[in-house]
């Protein structure tokens, strides 16, 4: 039995241990739901339904990234499922370029409260089909300018065109995963 618990506390300590972040509850490359977020940020409620792009909980903002958006490999098309296509991508294992939401400009409050939060974090999914994000981490915003990008009327609309600066390299084989056409788990 000692060996057993043994055991369990070295897989607990190499998987969590390891992975969390002094400021926050999170711990780098699990997956966590919105309503995960909500949870343990204890929110007193549920706040999924408001949890898209980003969301603003006291100190912390959290930017919600769907990494492959359907059919925004193709040039011609303006929309992805009707969808505005954002330029949201890893630059590199550090650096991950993000668009805002159309309306949004630099100034706007929705980029006041990413800007101004004291804690920033980055969550992604690799396609509309997946329900939870990876955790990628912290991040600090090295760069912000405004852009216009086409809204579904076809009117050229604010977004801001933010660079991040990830706190932590991301994982080689999750980024590969990520840019991958392939739908499997990462492990």
């Amino acid at each position: 039995m000692e060996g057993l618990i043994s055991v369990g506390l070295r897989r607990y300590q190499e998987k969590f241990e390891t992975g969390r972040l002094s400021d926050g509850p999170f711990i780098l490359y699990e997956k966590y739901s919105r309503r995960d977020i909500s949870l343990l940020m204890n929110c007193g409620k549920d706040l999924t339904s408001t949890m898209f792009g980003m969301k603003r909980i006291n100190e912390d903002a959290f930017i919600f990234i769907t990494y492959h958006k359907v059919g925004a490999e193709s040039e011609d098309m303006q929309y992805a499922e009707g969808k505005p296509d954002y330029a949201d991508a890893f630059a590199d294992s550090m650096t991950f370029r993000w668009d805002s939401q159309i309306g949004r400009g630099p100034n706007s409050s929705y980029m006041q409260e990413v800007t101004t939060a004291k804690r920033k974090h980055l969550l992604v999914k690799k396609s509309d089909a997946e329900t939870s994000f990876y955790y990628m981490g912290t991040f600090d915003v090295l760069s912000v300018r405004g852009d216009k990008k086409m809204d579904n009327s076809g009117r050229l609309r604010d977004i801001t065109k933010v660079t991040m600066r990830m706190h932590h390299a991301v994982r080689e084989d999750l980024l590969r995963y990520l840019e991958s056409n392939l739908l499997e788990e990462v492990g």
